[in-house]
């Protein structure tokens, strides 16, 4: 209750400010993880984007598909913070990815799940790195919705893993 009303505060004071005394509600640190998360977030869009045409099982590709929606979600999440606190924009990738001369065979769908769940992996810590430096509670916030976002995708991307078989699982332990 009371991290709503810091953030209630906050936002009334942020509204009523000029954009130059909304950067100095920011910290250089919440600046920076919001700059370096959005950049790792264009990266794993476009990174997803070009596994998506590689990828074989049409379950798979939805599977890709919805992870291409939450990314999605994430960066307006994080570009709404650059907007408000006047931070520059990192370059985005490219909306499309030209595979015209690509032999789409050259990954499996193991190796294509596996590249990605392993890169959800540091973007968990990533996000969490967000939360944890935030000093605003609208940042925080901002870092929670988009952190329980990528939990989401997470538990549903493992499960799935282990379902078809992709996911490796540790030798048993048998003392």
């Amino acid at each position: 209750m009371e991290m709503k009303i810091t953030k209630i505060a906050e936002q009334i004071g942020s509204i009523t400010r000029k954009d130059q005394d909304r950067e100095k509600l920011l910290t250089i640190c919440e600046a920076h993880v919001i700059w370096e998360t959005l950049i790792a977030k264009y990266d794993d869009l476009h990174l997803t984007n070009i596994l998506l045409i590689f990828a074989k099982d049409e379950d798979f590709k939805i599977i890709l598909q919805d992870g291409i929606e939450a990314l999605k979600k994430q960066i307006d999440i994080l570009e709404k913070l650059t907007d408000t606190y006047n931070i520059p924009l990192p370059k985005r990738p490219p909306d499309h990815v030209n595979h015209s001369n690509v032999d789409i065979n050259i990954f499996e769908d193991t190796t294509i799940f596996r590249t990605i769940h392993c890169g959800m992996q540091g973007s968990l810590i990533l996000l969490m790195d967000g939360f944890k430096h935030a000093v605003s509670a609208t940042i925080r916030e901002a870092f929670r919705k988009a952190l329980n976002i990528e939990m989401d995708l997470y538990d549903a991307f493992t499960d799935y893993g282990k379902m078809k078989g992709f996911l490796v699982s540790g030798p048993t332990f048998r003392p």
